[in-house]
């Protein structure tokens, strides 16, 4: 996963996201793009079952893109959206800038045959 922050907010974001996986039952690593305010999020399944996983890992991404939004950051840095997170994209972008985005997406795709739903719905 990856979470991008003001390059000023790279030291609380680490410890925030430190803090909470304490509260989680997998060991966490983090790379980052320290110039850019890339985190790289890293995380280990272990031997959680699929059901244990999925349910963690979404309380603990609720959390980190929460605070992350709050502090100026976005979802995702060069990884891009995807379909992995396109629910929270919708959620968490603020309205004006949702809306630019499908404005420039029907600009070079004016009859959505890119990809159609992927990211967001036009």
């Amino acid at each position: 996963d990856d979470v991008v922050v003001p390059v000023d907010e790279m030291s609380d974001m680490i410890q925030y996201i430190i803090k909470t996986v304490a509260k989680y039952p997998f060991p966490l690593r983090i790379n980052a793009h320290i110039g850019d305010g890339n985190l790289h999020i890293v995380l280990c399944k272990l031997d959680l079952s699929d059901k244990e996983w999925e349910s963690e890992l979404s309380h603990f991404t609720e959390e980190v893109y929460t605070y992350a939004y709050a502090h100026g950051g976005r979802l995702s840095g060069e990884h891009g959206i995807g379909s992995k997170k396109a629910h929270f994209l919708e959620r968490f972008t603020p309205g004006g800038e949702l809306e630019l985005m499908r404005k420039i997406k029907k600009a070079w795709d004016p009859n959505n045959i890119l990809n159609p739903g992927k990211v967001f719905n036009l």
